[in-house]
Parts: C-alpha cells; sequence; structure tokens
C-alpha cells in the first residue's frame, strides 16, 4: 500500500507517469530503427545474405572480392571527405553534420533546391530511369533547327527520387569504406559494384518469397526495363483467347 505521502505527492505521480512511459518510448524507437533498417537494407534473414560478392573488373582484368555485409559498416567515423568522393549520386550528397538534424534528407523533411513534389497528375513526364515523374518549373531558351529559338522546362527533383539517391549513397559509402585500395578513385566501379550488389540481394528477396512491390525500389537497377517486360506481359495476356 503506498504511503500517505506519495499519494498527496504529485511530483511522484509525475515521476511514475515517465517511468512507464520510458518503455513504451524505447519499444518505439527500437522499431523505428527496425523499419529505417529493413528498408534500406531489405528484409533478408541473415542466413541468406552474402558476405562478399565477385565483380568483374574489366580495367584490371580480373574478379574482385567486394564485401556485401554493409548494415555491418559504421557510418560514424567516416569523414565528408569519404561521403564526397565516393557518392555515386554526386547531386544527392550531403555534409554527415546534417545527418539527423530536422533538415536532414535523409528524414526526408529538408526542401532541396531542386525538389518539386507538387506536380500536377497530368503534368507528370517518366525520368530517364523511369521510377519518378519529373516536372520543369524553371524554362530556358534552346536554339531549334530552324534557327529560331524555343522555350523548354527544366526537370526538377522529386522527393521519392531523391530518397532512392540518397538511399543508394549511403549504400556506396558503407561499401567503399574500409576497401580504399578497390575503390579509391574508381567511382564507375564502385558503381557497377553497386548495382551487382542489388541485383543479388533483389534475387535473394524474389527467391526467398517476398512480393516484388514491397521491395525498395533503390535495389531495382533497371526499372524502365522492367516496366516494358510487364506492358508486354499484360498485353500479351490481354490479346490470348
Amino acid at each position: 500500500m503506498p504511503s500517505l505521502h506519495h499519494v498527496m505527492d504529485p511530483s511522484h505521480s509525475h515521476v511514475s507517469a515517465l517511468a512507464a512511459q520510458a518503455p513504451t518510448t524505447t519499444a518505439l524507437k527500437s522499431e523505428e530503427e527496425a523499419a529505417s533498417h529493413r528498408a534500406l537494407f531489405g528484409d533478408l534473414p541473415k542466413s541468406k545474405q552474402r558476405k562478399f560478392i565477385l565483380v568483374e573488373d574489366p580495367q584490371r582484368g580480373t574478379r574482385v572480392r567486394v564485401r556485401a555485409m554493409l548494415d555491418l559498416v559504421k557510418m560514424d567515423d567516416m569523414p565528408d571527405s569519404h561521403l564526397r568522393t565516393n557518392a555515386v549520386f554526386p547531386r544527392s550528397y550531403f555534409p554527415r553534420q546534417m545527418r539527423g538534424s530536422p533538415g536532414s534528407p535523409a528524414q526526408g523533411s529538408r526542401r532541396w533546391e531542386d525538389e518539386d513534389d507538387d506536380y500536377e497528375a497530368e503534368e507528370e513526364v517518366e525520368g530517364a530511369s523511369g521510377t519518378a515523374p519529373t516536372r520543369g518549373k524553371t524554362t530556358v531558351a534552346v536554339p531549334m533547327m530552324d534557327g529560331s529559338e524555343g522555350v523548354l522546362s527544366v526537370p526538377r527533383m522529386t522527393k521519392s527520387r531523391r530518397v532512392k539517391e540518397v538511399a543508394l549513397n549511403e549504400l556506396g559509402y558503407r561499401m567503399a569504406w574500409g576497401q580504399a585500395r578497390t575503390f579509391n578513385g574508381r567511382t564507375l566501379f564502385l558503381q557497377r559494384s553497386l548495382d551487382a550488389y542489388r541485383n543479388k540481394m533483389r534475387s535473394a528477396m524474389v527467391a526467398g518469397g517476398q512480393d516484388v512491390s514491397t521491395i525498395a525500389p533503390h535495389f531495382e537497377t533497371r526499372p524502365g526495363k522492367n516496366k516494358w517486360m510487364q506492358r508486354v506481359k499484360h498485353a500479351k495476356a490481354g490479346g490470348s483467347p
């Protein structure tokens, strides 16, 4: 039975309420971290994850063994120089001190200068990757073939594309960290290795029975081709008797 002092003391009730909320807050934070981890690295059991992948290196005429356990690599010790050098999408690079801040693009809350999500559905234009539409707001004068001058809109970045590029940059940072001899000054080979990693991971998730629609879009390396194949498949199914 609580003492009379505890019953009459309002501060005791406040402390008790905070103590009761603490486990809930910790659990929610753990769930958010787990969800963020799955979103970046995919939902694949440890037993099915590859420790290394072999990537063809045409420049050196050999196959290079690249570490694939990227979730074990810590970002805390990486300097900005490493991030800037190994950004597979330089336009989506941002300094480390921005990470975790309210305006961090990793949190999806900062509006980049070339970002635009306020487009109208009828004005969508499929981008080169086929994954996210872009829309132009800034116009520039462009000389035409007949000698006249036309005005074209400059495509702007969408948040969905930005999120994808930020995720791929982070995977590239982790892949290049600790493998300086392999990737130092070789951005193209880093991109090639990252594509190999994405293909292996996506294939493993599909083979494990995971629905393709639930796999993070940054694991898809050829979305345009996949969309075309789906259209052909639907067209054949619609035309079959």
